[in-house]
């Protein structure tokens, strides 16, 4: 057996070797934080509240036939079909019973198995991104470097979404399996490539909406590569119509069943949250912040550079050709600019969305931007001679190490202890029993801590308890305001023109109320340690400031 085992790892590539330790050292790295923030019997909800609504569209789905009603993450279905698909299959093995869970205070240790498995399936469909995007680069576009894979593994927002059960990184293996499909058309643009290609397309947009450009991009691709596109027009038909059955059948059948209502969906991501973009402080326009501030705090800083840079290099390229050599332009730089036109569509999808246009979000660009940057680096190092080549080699190894430095950072978040946990400890020791607690409207989306969480909605769901605290929702409005009050996320606040908290925390000043304690996350001097805004907006890791407040005089602030 060991000498069959030692055979096969010889057979192996380097590249192989390599594509085996990375996704050995993202699953590791994965596993080590699965259990952060998910419920346990000191915890109520998860931390980040868009895995719960995740759940609760696995049950509306089951109960009510679509997760487009109240209390789910609204959407397509079909990554709730399979997540749903997945996790019956350890139902009927005994591991689990999702049927018990009927609230978010009961069976504690069943939701936490619940979200260890939602999330083991996340890290799934990301194991599967990277071997896909390893045969595009190795096997269809013979790229001779890995370096694109490395830099796509270790980005903050890979790492970070990847340890959530959301439709995000099932997004991108969906889309990245797209580009396989493309590239596969591209080199045998046979009736049956392109409809394969239709359906895969119909697939991501079953996932999220978001995905909305593959449409065009599925329209480009054929007449960009297929050889006498007149002729062949009954096979764009099939792809279309591939596509459309696939995304009515297993995307938005609740829409034609009458189960489900987008209208609420699209109007809070279209037309509500993009409005607010105006009651933000940002200093600087919108797009200049999300430029500046965010791509380098979702991407890194190194990766940021690099594909900035690499997107000027090659439009560079295409001007210089378009003027010398114009004829060779398609044929030199074929699939660049296939590449270039999917990322520019992708990202003015993304223009609406006004300051949300970020976090989870961006998420799409980041497989096109690997393509380009590597397509960029194969074109650049055929121009070193050896010497040259090394040197490059040993600049970009030294820069890739600083970009996984800066993406390891957004793990040891999750190996910290989060405010919620710490501000818990140190409230029990410090606030007496039976006191009044102040609390903003509504405790679920404030991220509490998780001694007050847990005992109001306790409470809410008449349980039966011997609670240590008894609380009040409050509004700067209110007559009288209880002694001890708990601020979250004010830096949110702090960036608004308006908002009740606002109006909450003018009031604490103008009644003498002293900061008492503050608890903030483990940040790094990349995440904004000092002005903790830029990180807190990416929503990668749903963290935050907790700050209390007590209306006493003698109030001594503890970090």
């Amino acid at each position: 057996m060991t000498a069959v085992i030692t055979e096969t790892i010889l057979k192996l590539s380097k590249w192989h070797l390599l594509l085996i330790l990375i996704i050995g050292v993202y699953s590791a790295l994965m596993l080590s934080v699965m259990n952060w923030g998910i419920p346990t019997n000191n915890q109520i909800f998860t931390y980040h509240m868009d895995e719960w609504h995740q759940l609760m569209s696995l049950k509306n789905i089951v109960t009510q036939g679509s997760p487009n009603v109240a209390g789910s993450a609204h959407g397509p279905l079909w990554h709730f079909l399979l997540s749903g698909a997945f996790l019956f299959s350890f139902y009927k093995m005994g591991i689990v019973n999702p049927y018990l869970v009927t609230s978010p205070i009961s069976n504690i240790i069943d939701q936490h198995t619940i979200f260890q498995l939602l999330r083991l399936n996340t890290l799934l469909f990301g194991v599967m991104t990277i071997i896909i995007l390893f045969i595009i680069l190795r096997k269809q576009l013979q790229h001779k470097t890995l370096w694109g894979l490395i830099l796509f593994t270790f980005t903050p927002i890979w790492l970070s979404l990847s340890n959530y059960f959301k439709y995000d990184i099932a997004l991108i293996f969906w889309l990245t399996l797209t580009f396989y499909s493309v590239f596969k058309f591209a080199q045998n643009n046979n009736s049956k490539n392109y409809i394969w290609l239709g359906i895969i397309a119909g697939l991501s947009l079953a996932t999220k909406i978001s995905a909305l450009p593959v449409l065009l991009i599925l329209c480009f691709s054929y007449f960009y590569y297929q050889k006498n596109w007149q002729k062949n027009l009954k096979t764009l038909w099939w792809g279309l119509l591939a596509f459309s059955l696939t995304f009515t059948l297993v995307g938005i059948p609740d829409l034609w069943l009458g189960t489900g209502d987008y209208s609420e969906y699209l109007a809070s991501n279209l037309i509500h949250h993009p409005a607010s973009t105006a009651n933000f402080k940002l200093n600087t326009n919108y797009q200049w912040f999300l430029l500046t501030n965010q791509l380098p705090m979702i991407f890194g800083r190194v990766f940021t550079i690099l594909s900035l840079s690499s997107l000027g290099y090659l439009i560079f390229q295409f001007s210089k050709c378009l003027f010398t050599q114009p004829r060779t332009l398609l044929k030199k730089y074929r699939h660049q600019i296939f590449i270039l036109f999917s990322l520019l569509s992708f990202s003015l999808s993304l223009m609406p969305l006004k300051i949300y246009a970020t976090g989870n979000r961006a998420l799409v660009l980041l497989p096109m931007l690997i393509l380009i940057m590597s397509f960029v680096w194969d074109e650049i190092s055929q121009r070193f001679n050896k010497s040259k080549r090394l040197i490059m080699v040993t600049l970009l190894t030294t820069v890739i190490l600083f970009q996984i430095w800066e993406a390891m950072s957004w793990v040891n978040i999750k190996w910290h202890p989060d405010p919620r946990q710490t501000s818990s400890t140190w409230i029990l020791e410090n606030i007496e029993s039976g006191t009044l607690i102040g609390l903003e409207n509504t405790p679920i989306y404030q991220r509490i801590p998780d001694i007050f969480l847990k005992e109001y909605y306790l409470n809410q769901y008449n349980q039966e308890t011997n609670n240590l605290f008894s609380y009040q929702i409050i509004s700067a409005k209110d007559k009288d305001l209880p002694k001890t009050i708990i601020i979250t996320n004010s830096t949110v606040a702090k960036h608004q023109l308006s908002s009740p908290q606002i109006d909450l925390l003018h009031r604490l000043q103008r009644e003498n109320y002293q900061l008492l304690a503050e608890f903030k996350p483990q940040l790094s001097n990349y995440q904004s340690r000092d002005n903790n805004f830029d990180f807190i907006w990416t929503n990668l890791v749903p963290t935050t400031t907790i700050e209390i407040y007590q209306q006493t005089i003698n109030a001594n602030k503890n970090h």
